[in-house]
């Protein structure tokens, strides 16, 4: 979540949120965590693409120092498969 906002009887949240697969969407919250979504400006261009979500990892370094990165997979991707 980038920003919110609540109104003044504290019933119901706007949220501006963003994910690698989803930028700068607008959603309603409300008290009992129902969310809804209210804009949807990238449909037409995530609908052309297949994406998929990214993954944390984090390792030691070799002078051990905490090294964070991030690994996007290929849609469809399987580990099983040799990739050589």
């Amino acid at each position: 979540m980038l920003d919110y906002s609540v109104t003044p009887d504290a019933r119901t949240t706007v949220a501006l949120v963003s994910t690698p697969v989803m930028i700068g969407d607008l959603f309603t919250i409300a008290a009992d965590g129902a969310q809804t979504r209210l804009t949807d400006p990238n449909k037409s261009l995530w609908s052309q693409l297949n994406l998929t979500a990214p993954e944390e990892i984090n390792y030691k370094s070799f002078d051990g120092k905490d090294i964070q990165g991030w690994i996007q997979k290929p849609p469809d991707f399987d580990c099983t498969k040799n990739i050589l």
